[in-house]
């Protein structure tokens, strides 16, 4: 038997659709590393991009600055959807910063503390300025936690004006063999 199929009655046609997932913006590096800003910047966007922040933070907004002494500084934005409740943050953090993220829109201290443990080591506080969270940090040689005397050496005495805080160039060599 050859039944031809029968079509639907024009009404009751249904729509098509295409569901197209865009990638989101990734971090801005510099093509050649050439100034001392470029390693700073590709450093900041590796350390972003290898942790969970990158899923949370608007890579348009990204800032990176050396400062006096060779400091690396950076501040960013979170993407302008993501708000200081449970809801929006959950699949994007871990429990812990999840807890003190959300603490931030009720209790009287605006920001809290964080550091990574990458040496490298990111060390921010994330902040709540007109209902956008924010993040503002510097880049440290090593975690304190995990590498006390190389933090004790190239970032706490160096922040006290003993001895010099590794350069750009130094912290993203010292990265880049790590990876």
């Amino acid at each position: 038997m050859n039944a031809a199929p029968i079509p639907a009655p024009p009404e009751r046609e249904e729509p098509m659709f295409c569901m197209v997932l865009a990638p989101r913006p990734m971090f801005e590096v510099p093509a050649s590393l050439s100034e001392p800003i470029d390693y700073a910047r590709r450093l900041v966007a590796a350390l972003f991009t290898g942790s969970l922040l990158s899923d949370v933070l608007d890579p348009a907004t990204l800032r990176v600055i050396i400062g006096e002494g060779n400091w690396i500084s950076y501040e960013c934005s979170f993407w302008e959807y993501l708000k200081c409740d449970r809801q929006s943050l959950k699949s994007s953090l871990e429990p812990s910063a999840l807890r003190k993220i959300v603490r931030l829109a009720h209790g009287p201290d605006r920001r809290t503390w964080f550091r990574s443990r990458t040496k490298p080591s990111l060390h921010y506080f994330i902040y709540l300025e007109q209902d956008r969270l924010k993040l503002k940090g510097h880049v440290d040689a090593a975690a304190p936690r995990k590498n006390p005397y190389v933090h004790l050496v190239d970032d706490y005495l160096p922040a006290h004006g003993i001895g010099t805080h590794p350069t750009a160039e130094q912290l993203w060599a010292a990265y880049k063999t790590r990876r």
